[in-house]
């Protein structure tokens, strides 16, 4: 990573907490976050991407925060890329969000659970709006977990191992869970990506959503980081509001993004992190240029009674509207729950 670094992806792990909490990815430190980036309860090894701005010396401020003093945690940072101010460098460009890889029954990509330590490998250029040549060399996307039957890791990228030495997605045993993540291309235009459980028979489903992709030239937009500031908070009907109540199942809503927190009127994608808390079902949220109650693809999926976060890096309405769509989705059309949105930087 370069001097001239202004912000990093990467992905962000919280484990042996001794007391739930969340931890804030700050460009400076502060023990008085204004926005959070892992929400954990206790005995959760969990895992969060961020894109992160940072300081002007090149640092990072993190801080955990739980309920009372004297609590510990042990955290963990995998750095998968960087963003600077030069006009040299990749430029990025936003797709509507597309189902990339589902291994369940009639999905797409790869059939099959995937299987404790056997790596497999899927064709990502070429579809999805994504173009199949060379100058695609890395995209953004989410990726879940779900259908395990042990705990485990889940790790994707241009070519893991059977072992991989970081991870994307620490996965407990009866819990879909997903992370987005800004990963690089093999040169071919694939992904590849591991399970590990705890034993050999161990498996599990893996879903990848990708939400836009990076060319090295400069027919994209350009990364330009914010100082993390709070977009939405349901739970407060005073700004950051953005939109006052709670979400109901099913019910899409707009949320504008401009020209709060220094997100220009012209920007084309955002990135921040997208926050649940107080659900009275289970389900998932999804994230869209648009609203829409029928989404193809998912952002955040919880059980109830989980504040649980994932960073995102998601493509804004058509030109002029700037803003996004958000809608939770339960099985059984009902339900509730609050919606927190913290932005770090957007795309133009």
């Amino acid at each position: 990573i370069p001097a001239s670094a202004v912000a990093i992806t990467g992905n962000l792990t919280v484990t042996d907490q001794n007391a739930a909490g969340f931890l804030a990815v700050t460009p400076t430190p502060t023990n008085t976050p204004s926005t959070s980036t892992l929400n954990f309860p206790l005995s959760d090894t969990r895992a969060n991407n961020i894109t992160s701005p940072l300081s002007t010396t090149g640092a990072l401020g993190i801080v955990y925060r739980a309920s009372t003093g004297g609590r510990t945690t042990n955290v963990i940072l995998d750095v998968t890329g960087y963003y600077t101010n030069a006009a040299t460098g990749a430029t990025y460009h936003v797709v509507p969000p597309g189902r990339s890889l589902d291994t369940r029954p009639g999905g797409v990509g790869l059939s099959g659970k995937f299987v404790h330590g056997v790596v497999r490998s899927w064709l990502v250029r070429g579809s999805n709006g994504i173009p199949p040549g060379a100058e695609v060399t890395a995209v953004t996307g989410n990726l879940t977990v779900t259908g395990q039957n042990t705990n485990g890791l889940a790790a994707i990228g241009p070519a893991v191992t059977s072992n991989p030495t970081t991870s994307t997605l620490n996965i407990p045993l009866g819990d879909t869970r997903a992370n987005g993540i800004t990963v690089r291309l093999a040169a071919n235009g694939t992904l590849s990506a591991v399970f590990r459980g705890t034993s050999a028979s161990a498996s599990a489903h893996l879903i990848f959503d990708v939400t836009g992709y990076y060319t090295e030239d400069t027919t994209g937009a350009r990364f330009v980081p914010l100082t993390p500031g709070r977009r939405l908070d349901t739970r407060f009907a005073a700004p950051p509001a953005g939109l006052t109540g709670a979400f109901s199942a099913n019910v899409a809503r707009t949320l504008v993004i401009e020209p709060y927190q220094g997100a220009p009127g012209n920007a084309t994608a955002i990135t921040g992190n997208l926050t649940v808390v107080g659900q009275v079902r289970g389900g998932y949220l999804a994230m869209t240029p648009t609203a829409t109650n029928a989404p193809t693809t998912s952002t955040l999926n919880f059980p109830v009674g989980d504040a649980r976060a994932n960073g995102v890096t998601g493509p804004l309405g058509g030109a002029g509207t700037n803003s996004v769509g958000l809608v939770y989705e339960t099985l059984t059309n009902t339900g509730t729950t609050h919606v927190i949105l913290d932005l770090t930087g957007y795309f133009r």
